[in-house]
């Protein structure tokens, strides 16, 4: 979806696309947008210019986020468990979440337009985010897990 909106949100923001198992290499260049099959080394440098975050649900990435402060707008694969990591977050205000469904492109590039014209909200979604996912030795986030019914 972000190649095919990728010149909408320009205007707005570079663009690191972390794109998979997919070969970057079949990307046509495009001034602002940088894709890699994987970012490995380059994560942190990633994060760290990031001003949001679009990705899936995975607990992983949403705890990374978390602890950075860095707004997230999430799609969850269907049918799995992101969805409830989803839900829960959304919930808590942390997160915006975008189906994967027909209207995908078009709910994800107005989240990310949204989002780039608003820091006030981006840096909300961010704190939030922060707040419903705890940093502690992991007590706190087994009793949300009891919480949600996921254990």
């Amino acid at each position: 979806a972000f190649r095919t909106m990728a010149h909408s949100l320009l205007p707005y923001c570079n663009i690191v696309h972390s794109t998979g198992r997919h070969s970057e290499e079949r990307i046509s260049p495009i001034e602002g947008y940088y894709a890699s099959s994987f970012l490995d080394a380059d994560m942190p440098l990633a994060c760290a210019a990031a001003d949001v975050v679009v990705c899936r649900g995975g607990m992983g990435t949403l705890a990374e986020c978390a602890h950075l402060r860095l707004p997230c707008i999430v799609v969850p694969l269907p049918m799995s468990a992101q969805v409830k990591n989803a839900e829960y977050l959304a919930s808590r205000g942390g997160i915006f979440v975008v189906s994967q469904d027909n209207a995908l492109t078009t709910a994800l590039q107005d989240a990310c337009v949204r989002l780039f014209t608003h820091p006030e909200e981006r840096m909300r979604l961010g704190a939030r985010l922060s707040e419903a996912v705890p940093t502690d030795d992991g007590t706190s986030m087994v009793r949300q897990l009891i919480d949600m019914g996921c254990l």
